[in-house]
C-alpha cells in the first residue's frame, strides 16, 4: 500500500479521534463529581465501567499513534531508497558496458532491464513516436498497452534481475566500492526490506485503527454511544435544566465520516 511520504498536518479526522478520547475523559470527570447521586441501572455506564473503557481507549490511541509513526517512517525510507534506484541502475549499466568481454546480448538484456526500471518501453519508442510513424504510413494509430514498470514491487523485481545478471559477469570488476557486486547485493536487500516494511507497518496501522474505532465508535459499547446513554440517564434523572445535565451535555463528540480506501 503507498502513501505520501511528506509530513502533513493532522487531518480533521485524526484531530476528531483525539478530541473524542479527551472528551470522554471529561465526561467521566463530570460523572465522578456527581458522587453517589450517579447510580444508573445500566452497568455499561456505571462509573467503573466508564473508567475501564477510558483505559482501553487510551491504550488503543497509543497503539494507533505508534503505528502511524512507524508506517510513515517506513514509507519515507522506501521513497528515499527508490529515489536512488534509477540513477544507481544507470551507473551499474554504464560500468557493465565499460567492462571487458561483455557480450552484446548481455548488454541488450541489461539495457532492457534498465528501461523497465526507468519505466520505458523495451523498444525505447514512446506512444507519440509510434503514433507518428503509423500516421506517416497512413495507418491508424496503434493501441498501446501501458508499459510502465515503475510500481514498487515491479521495481524490486527488475533490480533483482539486474543483480542476477551482474553476478554472472566475471569481468564486472569496478574499483568504485558502491558499484561492486557486494554493494549491489546489499542495495537489492535494502530495497526489498524497505518495500516489505511498508506492507508490514500498513497492516499494523489497519489493526490499530480498527481497535481504536472499536472502543470509540462501536455500536452500543463504543465511547460515543456510551456518552449518549450517560447524558440520557442524567437528563432523565435530573431534568434538562439541571446543572449536572448542562455540564455533561456541553461535552461534545463527533463521529467521523468514512472515506473508502482511506487510512486514518
Amino acid at each position: 500500500m503507498e502513501e505520501q511520504t511528506k509530513s502533513p498536518g493532522k487531518s480533521a479526522a485524526e484531530t476528531g479521534h483525539v478530541k473524542n478520547a479527551a472528551n470522554f475523559n471529561l465526561l467521566i470527570i463530570a460523572v465522578h463529581q456527581m458522587g453517589s447521586s450517579y447510580q444508573p441501572g445500566n452497568q455499561l455506564i456505571a462509573l467503573a465501567s466508564l473508567q475501564q473503557k477510558a483505559q482501553l481507549i487510551m491504550a488503543a490511541m497509543d497503539t494507533w499513534t505508534t503505528a502511524k509513526r512507524e508506517a510513515s517512517e517506513a514509507e519515507n525510507r522506501r521513497k528515499m531508497l527508490f529515489g536512488l534506484l534509477k540513477p544507481y541502475a544507470t551507473r551499474i549499466f554504464n560500468t557493465l558496458q565499460s567492462s571487458m568481454n561483455v557480450q552484446q546480448l548481455t548488454l541488450d538484456d541489461a539495457r532492457g532491464i534498465l528501461n523497465k526500471i526507468a519505466g520505458k518501453r523495451a523498444s525505447g519508442k514512446t506512444k507519440t513516436a509510434l503514433a507518428e510513424a503509423a500516421m506517416l504510413k497512413g495507418d491508424a494509430a496503434p493501441t498501446i498497452r501501458s508499459a510502465s514498470h515503475t510500481g514498487y514491487d515491479q521495481q524490486v523485481s527488475h533490480f533483482a534481475d539486474l543483480c542476477i545478471l551482474i553476478k554472472g559477469q566475471p569481468t564486472y570488476l569496478p574499483n568504485e566500492l558502491d558499484l561492486t557486486v557486494e554493494s549491489i547485493v546489499d542495495f537489492d536487500a535494502n530495497i526489498r526490506n524497505a518495500n516489505q516494511k511498508v506492507g508490514d507497518t500498513a497492516g499494523k496501522l489497519i489493526d490499530a485503527r480498527n481497535e481504536r474505532d472499536l472502543h470509540l465508535y462501536a455500536d452500543a459499547v463504543g465511547a460515543l454511544d456510551l456518552a449518549i446513554l450517560v447524558k440520557s440517564y442524567i437528563r432523565g434523572k435530573s431534568g434538562p435544566k439541571d446543572p449536572q445535565y448542562k455540564k455533561v451535555s456541553g461535552v461534545k463528540f463527533s463521529r467521523p465520516s468514512k472515506r473508502k480506501g482511506q487510512l486514518k
